[in-house]
């Protein structure tokens, strides 16, 4: 998604790839943790079987809504994986790109939130859905639209 949003917004540095297939993964990443259970609920697991089984957590843990220290510990690793996506698409990020890209970093900027929104609650993602307030997100993206402007 994120190859075809850069071709839409347009670029100039071929840099810009490698940041858009970076945030991409960021934000999906992002989206399956917060999502872990209404996705297991639907018979869906995009957590790698991998990373599952080195953390002793099951699909059923997951639907059922399992709050253990194994699926803190798991939720954790993801989510230092994704922090590592959105620093290399944040080191990506050609600054002659930067004024197109801000709709595409108004994303990476909110998602990034909502990954700390989740931290901060331990990786509670069972007992509610996780969500960013909206004066939240309206200075995220005042912020990055500025950013753009006089960056």
């Amino acid at each position: 998604m994120g190859l075809c949003c850069i071709e839409i917004f347009g670029y100039s540095d071929p840099r810009a790839r490698e940041y858009a297939v970076n945030l991409g993964i960021a934000l999906q990443l992002t989206n399956i943790l917060r999502d872990v259970q209404v996705d297991a609920r639907a018979g869906r697991t995009y957590l790698p079987q991998a990373d599952l089984r080195r953390f002793g957590v099951t699909a059923e843990d997951l639907g059922q809504g399992r709050y253990t220290p194994q699926f803190v510990q798991l939720m954790a690793f993801e989510a230092g994986r994704a922090r590592e996506y959105y620093q290399r698409a944040w080191t990506a990020l050609p600054p002659a790109d930067a004024r197109r890209l801000f709709a595409a970093e108004i994303m990476g900027r909110t998602y990034f939130a909502l990954l700390r929104a989740i931290e901060a609650r331990r990786f509670d993602v069972f007992s509610g859905r996780v969500t960013l307030p909206t004066p939240r997100r309206v200075a995220i993206a005042l912020r990055c639209w500025l950013t753009s402007r006089w960056a």
